[in-house]
Formats: structure tokens, C-alpha cells, sequence
């Protein structure tokens, strides 16, 4: 078992290729973002609650990046951890993307959201940058823990109150991820 709480928070490099997140943003700057930061590739997502409720509408590049995310689950639980007897988590939530353009950022909070309860509570939270082409947007745990990820890295982390965080302003440009939820 580790000592420290950041212990816990693990980056995993190389998830995606550099070619499969322009693609993937290719694919999102077609898409329909309503009036908020946040994009999810179902069908009736509920922008006013932010829950899904129906069926998906995916793209060639969703089960490369399902792919990426079973191994960086693999990878965080039974490589980084070695919690061996922690290898039976049931899946992951639909992705959600995300993309903060200059000035928007997220509040401090917790990833214990409510609509993820119907699969089972989650667990670890699983956020994956797509770009590297902006400037802000840093990603902060606790106080003042700051991580920057490149495009095609994951963090993974538990999704429970001892683990706030927020995203800074972007500055420049437009900062480009997505997040999931292991149940």
C-alpha cells in the first residue's frame, strides 16, 4: 500500500497515438457542443442534467480508445498498484469530452456523480488528454498538486472525496480531453 494520497494518482503515458488524437479531435470540432465545454457521442445525453439516458452514436475512433483504456486500467490496478486481488471491476462509463477554450475552466469537486450509480459506484476516475497545443488549463489535486498531461496520456485516480480537483483557465488555444469512470 502507498503512504501519500498523490501516490494514488498515476499518470500512464502513450495510451493514444499522436494520430489517433488529432483524429479524434478532427472528429470533435464537427461535433455539436450545445452551449457547454463538455460533448458525449450519445445520442440523448441531457446537456441541461449531464446524464446519459439512451443509446450511443459512435465514431470510428470510440474502440481505439476503449482499447487505450482497458490497458491503462490494467496498468494503474495490477502493474503501478499491484493490487492483484483488485483485477474485477465490471467496465467503464460512455466517454465524455471535454474542451475548455480560453477563459473556461472547471470548479474544485469530487467524482462521485450520481447518473454512474445505475452500472455501480465508481471507482477510479479516469481522465485522457488529447492535445498539447494550449496554454493553461492545468489540471490541480488538493492545494497545489499541478499535472500538465500530454496528448495520449491517462490519469487515473479514485473517484471519491479525498481527491478534489479543478481545471485552470485555458489561456490560449483550446485544451481538448476526456473522462470516464471505472465501476
Amino acid at each position: 500500500m502507498k503512504n501519500k494520497l498523490e501516490d494514488y494518482i498515476l499518470t500512464i503515458p502513450n495510451v493514444l497515438t499522436d494520430t489517433l488524437c488529432k483524429k479524434v479531435i478532427k472528429e470533435l470540432k464537427k461535433a455539436d457542443w450545445g452551449d457547454g465545454n463538455y460533448y458525449t457521442r450519445r445520442k440523448d445525453w441531457n446537456k441541461k442534467s449531464g446524464c446519459p439516458s439512451g443509446t450511443f452514436d459512435t465514431l470510428p475512433s470510440d474502440q481505439d480508445i476503449k482499447d487505450g483504456i482497458w490497458k491503462a486500467i490494467h496498468k494503474y490496478v495490477i502493474e503501478e498498484l499491484k493490487f492483484h486481488w483488485f483485477a474485477h471491476w465490471d467496465g467503464f462509463s460512455a466517454l465524455k469530452f471535454h474542451r475548455y477554450r480560453k477563459n473556461q475552466f472547471a470548479e474544485k469537486h469530487c467524482d462521485q456523480y450520481a447518473q454512474i450509480f445505475k452500472k455501480g459506484i465508481p471507482i477510479l476516475s479516469i481522465i485522457g488528454s488529447l492535445n498539447n497545443n494550449y496554454e493553461g488549463g492545468e489540471l490541480i489535486f488538493f492545494k497545489d498538486k499541478e499535472y500538465k498531461l500530454k496528448a495520449g496520456e491517462i490519469l487515473m485516480f479514485p473517484s471519491n472525496f479525498l481527491y478534489p480537483h479543478k481545471v485552470m483557465p485555458v489561456k490560449k488555444g483550446a485544451r481538448y480531453t476526456y473522462v470516464s469512470w471505472v465501476y
